[in-house]
């Protein structure tokens, strides 16, 4: 498991809301894209896509 601080704080300005708020979700994805490669097999569906005992005729 990695714990890791993302921001202390988010400051703006009016005028620079929607640059702060895009840099910063680029940040979180960009972070998440990155967990992603490091570990691809860690990552869970928990809905059974690929349960071959499902019932299909439902």
């Amino acid at each position: 498991m990695i714990i890791e601080p993302f921001a202390e704080r988010l400051h703006w300005k009016r005028r620079e809301r929607d640059e702060v708020i895009r840099h910063w979700t680029q940040r979180y994805a960009d972070q998440l894209a990155q967990r992603c490669l490091d570990a691809p097999l860690q990552w869970f569906n928990f809905y059974p896509f690929w349960n071959e005992d499902d019932d299909k005729s439902a």
